[in-house]
């Protein structure tokens, strides 16, 4: 149980990002973070294309419309 009460927790993270920011599939957006990987997963099954990590994407000067980042509390 402890893992889908982290999962449904991630996807409000998120829902909540989308809606913060007004993200659209039109922006180019990186996500950094301890649990990038996660949510870049979790944004890409919603649709949008062009979600990027640090670990995935390895163009430095290239712009972003969106910058996301995720802290995982303890």
């Amino acid at each position: 149980m402890v893992q889908s009460s982290y999962v449904s927790e991630l996807e409000q993270v998120a829902d909540t990002m989308i809606s913060l920011t007004g993200l659209s599939n039109q922006h180019r957006t990186i996500i950094a973070g301890s649990d990038s990987m996660k949510l870049y997963q979790l944004v890409r099954r919603r649709g949008f294309i062009r979600i990027f990590t640090t670990a995935t994407y390895r163009i430095p000067k290239k712009q972003h419309s969106v910058g996301l980042k995720i802290h995982q509390q303890q």
